[in-house]
């Protein structure tokens, strides 16, 4: 069994500062050669729209010469036939294709207005409307093939349809963004510079949003008069742009395109369970498989993972279903023969019938997300539940769906359990991408090209150039992050370019993470990598805590801020407090957060102090209540809370079986002796413990040239710092009995809740005993013995 540590395309994963811009670290090697019809990226996407763009302008009754893109003599221009295209600035930029278009020169023809209300209609942006809209305006371009207004409604489904695209390291919206490129350019060409159609202007905003350009977006947006559902998409584009949850207000009867649009800015600024209260309540919502594809992620609890498990693929395939008629629970069979269509990326496809979402469209949409739903499922398995068993029968179960799959090398590694299999699995991806490079988001690549902590940089995953020649298409900042972070550990120059995207894409969280790191976290970065966004999102404050130069009063604000936001925080709130003397204020933030905080996990493993606070204070009915609640919930720091407050109560019973649900469920025996010791002081455990039995010590018993066995404190935690220790201080003593061995500190230690604890140590050749609050009973650290 592998229990591999992947590391996720997120800010709190990979922060590309540290070393980035040494060229010392940068990456060396032959180039790699990609078996591939393409030179790049940018060659792929290029070829692409030209080939969609000759299809459009045929069927309009242009006659169009059938010659290949192929590159130019200089960078970033293309040749197709005769005509040169020069990429001004990215290959997504209608000005790009000029020269294509009045070469051919479709003409226009105007059509009578459709009588069809997409900007109503696609409020609702589930699979069955999508669909019917798909049907509506393919069949408007069939009939009016050189009308202008027909390629923007095209363009404007099209950018709805990449709203619901959400898979992940799986997400991938280039070949939408190229197809409402090819739209927008032809009506462009056949309005000869008039005015676009409410729904082009629209089609234009969500093609700003696509390619990172949110400031654009916003710009446009708020250009066009707020009439009926203008409004709307507004409130849709403000959402998913900024991600301000605040701007939903009050809203009595939300879209669906809101409401998602409106979960998706609770999941990345707030969190989870802010997140899962609101689909809880909006029925609509709930029907579509939006809020199962949010769940995985950052901050998912173990409840949620199990939720994930459970609903994950059942959401997915009832879209499935409803596109392609196969009911909500197909077999594999059924499954394969929908999913593993592929056609080209163009509006025209063999069959020569347009169609704006082709069947192969819908396809790998779906593939994307099935694929991340296995792996989602998967990561959770092994890492959060830490169930071998359960995730080598998820591995059984979707395998035989995915193998039959075009691109199924990309999930197998993420499936793996075994670690023969994971190596195999890793090489087939490897070679897949060689040979579909075009194929692999960029998401994707950096996880597999960086799996894990045991395999090397530079592993079996070829390095990304000169597929992706640069951090994003110029001009955009289409999935800018990843690929700059890409570029920085081979010596790139990310600051300036970091700098420089931020400016169009203010609210993208890894950019303006980026901008942050890159000033040291400070209050003053924080601010100016996340300027508004301080004030709604959980993000920017988590950047702060995790600058370990910030003042304990910084911290305690911080978390102040954190907590209105997601009461989680008000655990880490009433810790610090409770740290720093303050515990009638800890017990508020601790009551606040027990009676709100929806992860009974995360609160169940942060309550030992709360039992301590009422026990002390004869509130003994409430410290029972917390410790049954800890013990219900059956994690590891819970059950630990419940038999330390058995200790205190000398309830030997108790405690015995709670250390034997510990060491059952968490493999950790260490508290099985603590409860025997407890049952009449058992001499002869304490023997086996302390062999010289407990000695009483003072700082004046040790002298600067003796050596001393202890236990030696590794890292720089928090508690280590506001205890007043460091790493490399060696723990000699707690409460003045001398210890020699972890194992005798945690018996000392695990056996009381009083958090106030007088600690010991020797400090190269100095010795000191320091009074501090342990809220928890521990420093945080791993602690090795030290000594002969």
């Amino acid at each position: 069994m592998i229990h591999r540590t992947w590391m996720l395309a997120g800010l709190a994963a990979f922060p590309i500062l540290t070393g980035c811009g040494d060229k010392e670290g940068a990456e060396t090697g032959p180039t790699v050669k990609f078996d591939s019809p393409w030179t790049c990226e940018e060659h792929w996407m290029a070829s692409n729209i030209a080939a969609d763009l000759r299809g459009m302008a045929k069927l309009a009754g242009a006659t169009v010469e059938s010659a290949e893109t192929v590159p130019g003599k200089k960078e970033r221009e293309y040749r197709v036939g005769k005509v040169t295209l020069v990429m001004s600035p990215s290959c997504w930029d209608t000005a790009s294709y000029k020269p294509l278009l009045e070469g051919w020169k479709p003409k226009a023809v105007t059509a009578p207005a459709s009588a069809d209300d997409l900007l109503g209609s696609l409020l609702t942006p589930n699979a069955a409307v999508l669909q019917k809209a798909n049907g509506s305006v393919s069949k408007r371009i069939k009939e009016s093939p050189a009308d202008a207004a027909a390629h923007e409604d095209a363009a404007f489904l099209l950018g709805v349809f990449g709203i619901r695209d959400n898979a992940r390291a799986f997400s991938d919206v280039r070949s939408v963004i190229c197809r409402m490129t090819a739209h927008l350019a032809l009506a462009e060409h056949l309005r000869g510079g008039g005015k676009a159609s409410p729904n082009g202007e629209w089609a234009k905003v969500l093609f700003e949003l696509h390619v990172g350009r949110t400031r654009g977006a916003r710009e446009l947006a708020a250009a066009i008069p707020q009439e009926g559902n203008s409004g709307r998409w507004k409130r849709v584009v403000d959402l998913l742009a900024t991600g301000d949850w605040r701007r939903m207000g009050d809203l009595a009867d939300p879209s669906l395109a809101e409401m998602i649009a409106h979960a998706r800015a609770l999941k990345i600024h707030r969190g989870n369970p802010q997140m899962m209260e609101f689909v809880t309540q909006h029925k609509a919502v709930q029907e579509v498989p939006e809020w199962s594809r949010l769940l995985p992620g950052n901050g998912r609890s173990v409840e949620e993972g199990h939720l994930l498990m459970r609903s994950g693929l059942p959401m997915e395939m009832l879209e499935i279903g409803q596109v392609f008629k196969i009911g909500k629970d197909p077999k594999p069979a059924d499954l394969t023969k929908v999913l593993a269509v592929t056609g080209p990326v163009a509006l025209v496809a063999k069959e020569g019938e347009p169609r704006v979402i082709q069947d192969s469209d819908w396809a790998a949409y779906f593939r994307r997300h099935f694929f991340a739903t296995c792996s989602d499922v998967s990561r959770f398995a092994l890492r959060s539940w830490g169930s071998d068993e359960a995730a080598e029968e998820w591995e059984a179960y979707v395998l035989p769906y995915c193998r039959p799959l075009p691109g199924h090398e990309l999930v197998e590694p993420l499936v793996s359990t075994q670690e023969a299999d994971f190596r195999k699995d890793m090489q087939a991806a490897a070679k897949f991408t060689l040979g579909h490079p075009e194929q692999v988001p960029m998401a994707l690549w950096f996880d597999y090209r960086y799996p894990n902590l045991e395999v090397t940089s530079g592993g079996e995953m070829p390095a990304q150039k000169p597929w992706f020649r640069e951090p994003s298409p110029p001009g955009t900042a289409y999935d800018a992050c990843l690929r700059i972070r890409f570029d920085g550990m081979m010596g790139g120059p990310w600051v300036p370019t970091v700098t420089a995207l931020h400016k169009i894409d203010p609210w993208d969280s890894e950019l303006c993470f980026e901008v942050a790191e890159s000033g040291g976290s400070n209050p003053a970065s924080v601010e100016k990598g996340w300027g508004e966004m301080r004030e709604y999102s959980t993000q920017p404050l988590r950047q702060l805590l995790k600058n370990a130069n910030i003042t304990p009063d910084e911290r305690i604000g911080t978390l102040r801020t954190l907590a209105p936001l997601d009461q989680e925080y008000g655990l880490q709130l009433g810790y610090l407090l409770a740290m720093t003397g303050k515990p009638e204020e800890a017990i508020k933030a601790y009551e606040a957060a027990y009676e709100e905080a929806t992860d009974r996990v995360a609160v169940s493993n942060q309550t030992q102090w709360m039992i301590h606070y009422y026990k002390s204070t004869g509130q003994d009915a409430k410290a029972r209540e917390i410790a049954d609640h800890n013990e219900e919930v059956y994690s590891q720091s819970g059950l630990v809370s419940a038999f330390t407050l058995a200790v205190v109560e000398k309830d030997v019973a108790r405690a015995k079986k709670l250390a034997r649900a510990i060491e059952e469920r968490y493999g950790e025996g260490r508290y099985v002796p603590v409860a025997a010791w407890q049952e009449g002081k058992n001499e002869k455990l304490l023997r086996q413990i302390f062999p010289e039995g407990i000695k009483q010590v003072t700082v004046a018993d040790f002298k600067a040239e003796e050596k001393y066995k202890g236990t030696r404190i590794a890292e720089n935690s928090l508690t280590v710092r506001t205890a007043g220790l460091r790493a490399g201080d060696v723990v000699l003593a707690v409460n003045g009995q001398r210890v020699e061995s972890f194992r005798q500190y945690f018996m000392l230690m695990a056996s009381e809740l009083e958090p106030r604890v007088r600690i010991l140590y020797r400090r190269g050749k100095t010795f000191a005993e320091v009074e501090c609050l342990l809220p928890e009973r521990r420093l945080d650290s791993s602690m090795p013995d030290y000594g002969d």
